[in-house]
């Protein structure tokens, strides 16, 4: 079902609702907080998370945010179509999944993504990995989406690869952070953030993710990281500092990142 004023498309799949132990605060993150107001409620109390969690439909909705006059898969962002997020938790309390899939963080990530998908939606995974202690949120790329395609061919023709084209959907996604950061708890600025693609023909998937300390998503990491089912992690990393770059790294891995790009999942 679309819940069209919020931009939320629900998972088909229902996820596995964990307890999301508190990530480690730097002093700093601590005094920031402390200025904000009262402090965020520990993602490992559940009684908290039950108060606080709003029941079925009562989200709250910024009504210059609504949809009901955009056409059917998509709405209208500052006069562009912008993909409608199906939302997908895994392993996350009900409270996370809350602040995850708030209406209002939702449309700032929607409003990064206008006119740079040809999709009407796409899928937002966001995963709390319990034994690394950490979170990761991927934006999985569409099918076949043409936009891709000169990156797959320089890989393919082993030429400087112009990673930063997709550096605005990766800022996407840290916009979408900060904001969730600065309204509900300062610990998502830790999570890890993400695209990915998947060739459903050789099965390869491979991503891209954003670097360490760089809240917003303006900066590419160095290295694609590729992996066939059940295979071992393959990365392909630039050639010197900045992008575009010469990808390194072996034959297999850069083959399964051009297929990838091409017809990507």
């Amino acid at each position: 079902m679309t819940c069209a004023a919020s931009g939320v498309l629900s998972s088909p799949q229902q996820s596995t609702l964990g307890r999301l132990p508190a990530l480690v605060f730097l002093a700093t993150a601590l005094s920031l907080a402390a200025c904000r107001g009262p402090a965020p409620v520990s993602p490992s109390d559940p009684e908290a998370a039950a108060d606080s969690q709003p029941a079925a439909g009562e989200a709250e909705v910024d009504p210059q945010q609504s949809d009901e006059a955009a056409p059917a898969g998509a709405v209208a962002v500052t006069g562009i179509e912008a993909p409608l997020i199906e939302f997908q938790p895994v392993n996350l309390t009900p409270l996370y999944q809350g602040f995850l899939a708030d209406p209002r963080a939702i449309a700032v990530l929607r409003s990064g993504l206008a006119g740079r998908l040809s999709a009407p939606s796409v899928p937002l995974k966001v995963v709390w990995d319990q034994r690394t202690m950490s979170a990761m949120i991927t934006l999985h790329m569409p099918e076949r989406d043409e936009r891709f395609e000169l990156l797959a061919d320089a890989v393919a023709d082993n030429q400087p690869v112009a990673a930063q084209e997709v550096q605005p959907l990766l800022a996407a996604l840290g916009a979408y952070r900060a904001y969730l950061g600065a309204s509900f708890d300062l610990r998502i600025l830790s999570f890890g953030i993400r695209l990915s693609w998947w060739d459903p023909d050789s099965a390869s998937h491979c991503t891209i993710a954003g670097v360490t300390n760089d809240p917003e998503g303006r900066e590419l990491a160095p290295c694609f990281e590729c992996v066939h089912v059940g295979d071992e992690e393959l990365r392909m990393c630039r050639a010197g500092e900045k992008w575009p770059a010469l990808l390194g790294g072996p034959d297999a891995g850069r083959r399964m990142l051009s297929s990838a790009l091409r017809s990507s999942l």
